[in-house]
This record gives structure tokens, sequence and C-alpha cells, in this order.
């Protein structure tokens, strides 16, 4: 069906339109056209009855009422809302903000500095390598309390931080053993370096051994301590200079003085540290000349070097057939696989098959009491702590234009540190209740539930995007109830519209 008019004209010239809808059929081969209504003369359709019968008509026209409560909406703006909520359930599971308040209210400080701390760490959780830094950042997750935070509000938070870091460590510490009934009986401990593009803190960021290769730029020493189950409890940050056994000193008191331990096996290693991953682990007991050995062999991890070999080795093979052997020689990763004769090389065959026969295996010293398997799987649970590096690292590349000072420096550190453990905690829940997926996946999964205000009809709302992948399962994991599909917002309250059961994605 479809609209027609038809035009008439009167015997003083004039004429008048009429409106018609008009159906269309095919009859013995031919289109005939039927009147299936005469609504009336165009003009005073026009006067206002036309614009009535269309509102009418578009009550039952699907497309048309879209269209029609579509111009009655307006998007405001779209925010991060799922990590903001686990990650501040997961806070307050920890009691890091009655922590920071209870030491605050020693202070004269006034503004929300337990606030600031948490947009830190919740930033260095979601976006760590963000340009934007915090104070525009913030601007892009939904949570009301961070819009009245101002940039010198997060400079005065690294400040407090760095004041009082040791009280807020043991306090967490005490709240961790609780919260997951932990035994302190077995401790990880490993350092590593951290260089910086600029000339750092004076006195304090320095030249030192540096265990990224980079002697010609300043440094600091970074010390973590884990326990057994992955749960980062201390850390410690030293001067650039400062050897390895000075900071076993200063951990092994810190571990007696201020976590009131009886007994303490520390496990401290480094150069395999890196090539260990999980896996299949088989170990071997050997006591030569009264000093004992672990014979370790994974592997999953034999087959990965023996794959990233034949990749390298690829590699060589296809350099050499296009003639570059000066280049290769000045390699060292690829000279001490040649065997050169004259002008000309080959892949030297003997070293590959001796080094294919230490794939995967590894051997430990240890003067522990441990059970061979209990100082195996101690010695393979550093890759945490090297993990733990890797994560706080990432987020100090300083770069000449910012020359910070030692206490926002360790500041900085400590917020990278409490999101380390919460990134911990929040895992370890998910373990208990069965996921196997990484943390990058979870993330994913929480970025995209979204809070976006619309305007309907000069009232706000608060709609959230649908859940997706393993985000139900991330707040079932924490507790927490998933929030109302649409949320009224009313002044400086959010009231929930038509509420929303746990198992409501």
């Amino acid at each position: 069906m479809y609209i027609r008019t038809k035009t008439f004209k009167n015997k003083d010239g004039s004429t008048r339109t009429y409106l018609y809808i008009v159906e269309g059929k095919r009859v013995n081969g031919k289109v005939r056209q039927r009147i299936v209504a005469n609504l009336g003369r165009l003009k005073k359709l026009q006067e206002g009855e036309l614009d009535k019968l269309i509102e009418g008509l578009a009550k039952f026209s699907r497309r048309q009422w879209i269209e029609a409560q579509a111009r009655s909406i307006q998007a405001q703006w779209a925010k991060d809302f799922g990590p903001a909520l686990i990650f501040r359930r997961l806070w307050e599971d920890l009691k890091l903000s009655s922590i920071l308040k209870e030491l605050l209210a020693g202070t004269e400080i006034a503004i929300d500095v337990e606030e600031a701390v948490f947009a830190m760490v919740l930033n260095r959780l979601c976006d760590p390598a963000s340009k934007l830094g915090v104070s525009r950042w913030k601007e892009t997750v939904y949570r009301p309390e961070f819009e009245r935070l101002k940039l010198h509000h997060f400079y005065r938070a690294l400040d407090f931080l760095a004041d009082h870091k040791e009280e807020i460590e043991e306090k967490l510490f005490e709240r961790i053993r609780d919260l997951f009934h932990l035994e302190l009986d077995l401790v990880f401990w490993d350092t590593a370096s951290v260089y910086f593009e600029g000339r750092g803190a004076e006195g304090f960021c320095e030249y030192g051994f540096s265990k990224d290769h980079r002697p010609d730029r300043v440094q600091v020493i970074l010390g973590f301590l884990m326990t057994r189950e992955g749960i980062p409890i201390a850390h410690e940050v030293f001067p650039g200079a400062t050897a390895d056994v000075e900071t076993f000193r200063v951990v092994l008191k810190d571990l007696q003085n201020r976590f009131r331990i009886r007994r303490v096996i520390l496990v401290a290693d480094r150069g395999m540290v890196s090539r260990e991953v999980k896996g299949n682990l088989k170990v071997k007991e050997v006591w030569h000349e009264g000093r004992r050995y672990l014979i370790c062999f994974n592997p999953e991890e034999a087959e990965r070097e023996r794959l990233s070999r034949e990749e390298m080795v690829g590699k060589l093979e296809e350099k050499l057939r296009a003639g570059g052997l000066k280049g290769l020689i000045g390699n060292r990763g690829y000279r001490r696989y040649l065997k050169v004769e004259g002008s000309s090389a080959v892949v030297d065959r003997e070293v590959l098959e001796e080094e294919a026969r230490y794939d995967g295996k590894y051997v430990l010293e240890t003067n522990a009491g441990l059970s061979v398997e209990e100082a195996a799987l101690a010695y393979r649970g550093l890759w945490q702590v090297e993990r733990a590096f890797r994560e706080m690292k990432s987020g100090l590349d300083l770069r000449p234009v910012y020359h910070w000072t030692e206490k926002r420096i360790r500041g900085h550190i400590m917020v990278c540190f409490l999101a380390f453990v919460l990134e911990v905690v929040l895992m370890r829940r998910l373990r208990e209740v069965g996921y196997e997926g990484s943390y990058q996946e979870v993330m994913t999964d929480l970025e995209r539930l979204k809070a976006v205000e619309v305007t309907v009809d000069g009232r706000n709302y608060l709609v959230r995007t649908e859940l997706e992948g393993k985000a139900y399962e991330v707040f079932k994991a924490v507790g927490i109830r998933v929030p109302g599909r649409v949320l009224e917002v009313g002044g400086e309250d959010v009231v929930e519209c038509g509420g929303s059961m746990p198992g409501n994605r």
C-alpha cells in the first residue's frame, strides 16, 4: 500500500486535491489499483488532522516508534564501569580504605588521600601505560568520588604513601593472613635494578651493577617479598649502588622485626627465574661431597627451548644463504652456533646437539630442610617474583623532563605494589571458583562493561552495557551484585530502577 493524491479542477479554475491510501494488485498479469481509503481533502488535512493521523499510525510501526523514542533520548557519555566496581570491592575486603583512613586520622591532611591512592592503583591495574596521566584518565572512569580529585591530590598521596609505607604493609599483611589463613614459613625474595632516563633523585638514583644491562643510566634497586602462595607482602627500594648481599641483610631483619616470624626459609636466587614456567616438573635428589643438589627437568620448558632454537637456526641458515657472514660473526647470539672455515661458515650441528641435552634442565643447591618436591616447587615459584618486577618496572620509565624526588619515587612504587596485591587477590578468588583463564582475559571482559548516562524526556539515567565473557563470574567470585541495567540519577544519588538479581546479566 502507498499514498496517492488526485487533483480536481473547479468551475472557477481553482483546484482541490484529495489524499488516498491505494493498494496495488496484479490481476491477469496486469497491475490494478484499488482505493483502500479516501483520507479527505489535502488542504484540510494539513490544518492538523494529518499530523494526528500520522502519530496514531506510528504507534503501530516498530521502526517509526523507535525513531520517535530515539529523538527523546540523548547519550551524554560512556565510561568504564566494571574494573572500578570489582577492585573497589577487593579494596574494601583488604580493609585498605580503613587502613589508610586510620593513618590519616593522625595527620592534618584535609584532602581525600585514600580516594586518590585508590585512583592511582586502579589506573595501574587498568591502563598503566596511559599517556594521559591519572588526573585525566580518571575522567574516563565512572566513579563519582573521582570527580573531586585534583592533580595536587595525587602528589600529596604519593608523599603520604612514602611516609607510611611500612605501616601500610604490616597492617595489610595482617589482613591478608587472616583472610587467606596464611602460614608465613616460606618467603621468596629477589631484587631487580630499575634504571631512569633522566637524572632521577640525586643521592638515591645511582650508577651501579645493572641487571637491565644499562650501566650508562642511574638506577634504584627494588627488592620484593612474596609468600609461597604467590601473595606479595612487602617490598624495599634501595639506592642504585646497593649490593645484593646488603639487601639480603635488610630483608632478614625486616622479617624478624616487622612481621614477627619465628622460622623463615628464604628463597633467593636469580639467573633462571625468567626462564621458569608453570608445567610438569621432574626432580631427582643428588648428594655430592656433603652438599645437596636437586636436578630438575621441565618437559614443557624443554619443548619451548627446542622450538626457540629451531626458529633461531632457521633464521641463521637463511642469513647464511643470503651471504651475510660478516654481520653474523659480530652477533654473539649467532656466532656460538657457527663453524667458520676460511671465508665461509656453516651451522655447527655438534654445538646444537650438546645444547639440546640441557633443554628444560637445571640444578639447584639447597641447605633447607624441605622435601625434594617442596624445594623444587619453591624455586619454581620465583617466577611470580620476577613477574612482579616486570609489572612494577613498566611504570618507572621516567623521561628527562620528570625530575622526581626520592619520596615520589618511593610513593609511586608503593602504588605499583598495592596494584599487584589486588591483582593477585582477584586471581586467587577466581581460582577458588574454578576459573583457569588469565588476568588479561579477565580485564578485557571487565573493561567491556560501561556506564552510559542518557537523558530521556529531561530526566537523567545511568544505563550499563551487558556483561560479556567471564565478567559475570568475576562479580560472583568477589561476592558483589551485578548493578541494575538502568539507574535513575537524582541529584547526587543514583536510584536503581527495576532491581537486579545476582544472576541478571
